[in-house]
């Protein structure tokens, strides 16, 4: 990966982060979310806490909680704190889940 591939995907987050702020429509929100995933296949890592509350709150796309937990605690290994604690909390709603016999992948 080139610094000019990791300068792009951080232009693209931040055209993702505009249209999630800017616009409440659905389609800038599908957009949002193809321009945060294409940026951390850039390899901008600041774009899995953007996946990772887009998959929260199904914005742009299907909520999903596991795929929201990974993309927290791949923020939180880069040393996103805001991850890190939502992250932590996901687990143990997760365990909550598990343990009272529902499915975390219904969410």
């Amino acid at each position: 990966m080139t610094i000019d591939q990791r300068g792009q995907g951080e232009a693209l987050l931040i055209e993702a982060g505009a249209l999630l702020r800017l616009s409440s429509d659905t389609r800038s929100h599908e957009r949002a979310f193809a321009l945060a995933l294409q940026a951390v296949n850039s390899g901008a890592v600041d774009g899995h806490a953007i996946l990772a509350h887009m998959y929260e709150y199904g914005l742009g796309t299907r909520r999903h909680l596991p795929k929201a937990t990974k993309h927290y605690a791949l923020a939180a290994i880069h040393g996103n704190t805001k991850a890190d604690r939502t992250w932590g909390w996901l687990m143990a709603l997760e365990g909550f889940l598990w343990h009272r016999g529902d499915a975390f992948s219904r969410y």
